[in-house]
Formats: C-alpha cells, structure tokens, sequence
C-alpha cells in the first residue's frame, strides 16, 4: 500500500529533524517531574486515607488552575512573541517582572479572606489551607515562567538541571517524611512548593538573562500581549471547566473519597499522561519555530506526526494494562480494588488528548487564539452540563464519561480547523 508507505516515510523524515529531537528532550526532563508527581501520588494513595488523598488531590487542582491562568497570560504569549521581538531581554523582562503585578494581589485577597474567615470564626483550618495555596502558587508559576523562558530559549540543558534539583529535594524530603510516618496533604504540598522555589532560584540565578524594570515596556508589552492571552484566559477557563470541574462535582455530590477513587484509577493511566504532557510546552516553541521557517505543510506534518507517535504508545500502553490490570492496580493497595472501569474511561480520554494537543499547539503557533478559545468553551460547557447530569445517574462513571467525551468533542472540532486551515493573513486572529 504506497499511501502507508508514505507515512511511515514522512514520519521517519520528521523524527530524524533537529526540532523533534528537542521535543523529545523536552519529553525526557518533563517525563522526570511526571514521575515525581505519579510516586507522590503513589504515596498519599496507598498511606492515607481516600479522604486525605482526595484533598490533596483537590488543593493541588487549584494550585494548578493559578499556573493555567499564569500560563495564559504569560507563558505562552511570551513564546509566541519572543522570536520576533528585537529587544529580546528588555521583552523577557517586562514578562518576569509583569507576571508579579498579577499574582502578588491575588495572593494577597487569598490570605487576607482566609485570616478574617479565621479570626471571626475561631477556627484556622481555611488560614492554613490558604498558607498552603499561597506558597504552592508563588512558587509553582515562578518556576514555570524560568523553566518556560528557557525553553524559549531552548536552553534544554539548564531545564534537566533545574528539574534534577527539584526531583532531588522533593525525593528526599519525601524520604524523610516517610521514614518519619507524618506524611499528610498539607506537608506533601509544602514540600513540593520548596522544591519549586529551589530550582525556580537556580535556574533563574544560572539563565544568563539580566532582568531589569522598564516600565513603559512592562505597559507596551502588556498591551501587545493582551491581544493573544485574552482568548487564552477564555480557553483555560473552559479548559478548567472540562478537565477539573469533576473533581468539584464529584466532591460535592459524592465526597472526597469518589475523588480519591477517581484519582487513583488516573494513576494507572499517567504513563501515557507524562508522555503528553511532558512535550506540551516545547512543541509550541518549535511549531511557532517550524511555522516561522519553513511555513504551515512542514508544521502540520509536525503536529500529525508527533500526535501518531503519542496514539501509538497510548494504544501499546493499554493493551499492556489489559493484560496485567491485576499486577499494575495492585501498586495501589486493597483499597483501590474497584476503579478498572475508572481507569478505562481515562484511557478514552488519554487517546483523545493524544491526537488533540499536538494539533491545538500547531493553531497556538498560527495565533489561532480565538478559534482554540471557542472550542475550548463549547467541549468545557458540554463536559460540564454532561457532568452534572451524568453524576447523578452513574455517579462516578458518568463524572468520567463526560470528561472523556468533551475530550473526544475537543478533539473533533480541533481536527476540523487544523484541516481547514491555510497559510492566509486573514486567518491570522490576534
């Protein structure tokens, strides 16, 4: 069959280019962190109750809404624009600078509500959370922005290193904690944000860019980046809605311990999750690269070809947790017995996600704010009512179906405008 011959060849040709091997560098360092996250995970899973993993499991969903909204306003028009700004620190430091006009007052109204909530009700469990939330958030997006900036760079290098640094702190903090027997939810975030602050000071201290405040710039840039992160901030907000909002619905409807069942059957689809998401942030850098060098056909071959080699290993990886369901779930202890259907719905989701992102990157690169933003807000809607609608009839299950069929609508309606697409001006949405 030649058609399959000539994929197989354009996806030899494609995996031999410089810029995939950046992504799969890129794959490797992220891959590190992923697995940190997945033996935390694996910890609070197996030595705490359903509860106390489920409210782990909740406070980090809101640290990791902060970095999404951080990333919107930040981080990725800061790659977008980066290659073609002139005054590339000057641009760099509007953006390091900028970033803590922003999360500086947020994190101020988080611990004053708490305290005052706290101090009128004699009771501090909200002051402590809030503590929690504030020190994750701090240092979780300064982290991303370094690690983001150097990716832009593509300084890969100082990434591995920072990422050594922080696997390094977080392993033997938890080691301690372990050895110890205090293990809660609270002190396994307040870890994880030391080992941000830790590595997010080495790689800012070693990045070789000199930061300074230049307010007209910080303004300028503001104004310019606006025009990208404003449809962002649309589809992170649907984006939450579709990929987080269960987790509240769950809680609310069913408590902490459907979370914590939910969550865990997660777990045993994560290694197809590290792969995913472990290449998210450099290959927009380098579809914006490939996009700006050798134009849009080289960038969909790109995207097709990273998003067939993720559905490859995600189908590879569920025929082998089909086969050995009994010995993978069994890292998990007794009481996550009854989550294989959990973690086959996850596995709907991952496959999706796996054609889906490489394609939404590649409309991020052509500066298709709006149309991902769109999208995003029709699969978040829709995830959501079904959710709600779901839960109430199948409980859990419905909860995860939902999450899996607004992925597969995403993913749709991604494919759709990735084909449509030409390389005109006037489809350019800035």
């Amino acid at each position: 069959m030649p058609s399959v011959k000539n994929i197989f060849s354009r996806l030899h040709g494609v995996l031999q280019k410089k810029s995939v091997h950046h992504v799969f560098w890129s794959i490797f360092t992220q891959g590190m962190l992923s697995v940190v996250s997945f033996l935390i995970s694996i910890i609070l899973a197996v030595k705490t109750t359903k509860k106390e993993y489920g409210l782990y499991i909740l406070l980090f969903s809101i640290i990791s809404i902060f970095g999404n909204y951080h990333n919107a306003v930040i981080n990725t028009p800061l790659t977008i624009l980066l290659r073609t700004q002139k005054c590339r620190n000057a641009f760099i430091s509007s953006f390091a600078f900028g970033q803590w006009i922003l999360i500086a007052p947020l994190i101020f109204v988080l611990i004053t509500v708490a305290f005052s909530w706290s101090f009128f009700h004699h009771e501090f469990t909200q002051l402590k959370i809030a503590a929690v939330l504030a020190t994750g958030i701090a240092g979780y997006t300064w982290r991303e922005f370094v690690r983001n900036v150097s990716y832009s760079l593509l300084k890969v290098g100082l990434v591995m290193k920072m990422d050594f640094i922080f696997i390094t702190v977080v392993l033997l903090s938890f080691g301690i904690l372990i050895y110890t027997k205090i293990i809660s939810s609270y002190i396994a975030l307040l870890v994880l944000a030391a080992g941000y602050f830790v590595s997010a000071f080495f790689g800012h201290y070693n990045i070789g860019e000199h930061f300074t405040i230049d307010w007209q710039v910080i303004k300028s840039t503001a104004i310019h980046s606006w025009k990208l992160s404003r449809w962002a901030l649309v589809g992170v907000t649907s984006s939450i809605l579709q990929h987080s909002g269960y987790l509240y619905v769950l809680s609310l409807s069913l408590g902490l311990e459907t979370v914590g069942d939910t969550s865990a059957a997660k777990l045993l689809m994560m290694p197809v999750g590290f792969l995913v998401q472990s290449s998210g942030r450099i290959s927009l850098a380098k579809s914006a690269e490939i996009l700006a060098k050798s134009g849009l056909k080289k960038l969909k071959n790109f995207s097709i070809a990273l998003a067939g080699v993720f559905v490859t290993c995600c189908l590879a990886y569920v025929v082998i947790l089909s086969v050995f369901y009994e010995m993978i779930a069994g890292i998990l202890g007794e009481k996550y017995q009854s989550i294989k259907g959990y973690a086959f719905l996850w596995a709907l989701y991952f496959a999706a996600n796996c054609v889906r992102l490489p394609l939404s990157n590649s409309l991020l690169a052509c500066s298709q704010f709006k149309s991902v933003a769109i999208f995003d807000v029709v699969s978040g809607l829709a995830t959501i009512i079904a959710c709600i609608f779901l839960t109430g009839f199948f409980s859990g299950y419905g909860a995860l179906l939902a999450v899996a069929s607004g992925e597969v609508l995403l993913c749709f309606l991604t494919i759709r405008m990735l084909i449509l697409y030409r390389d005109d001006p006037s489809h350019v949405q800035m």
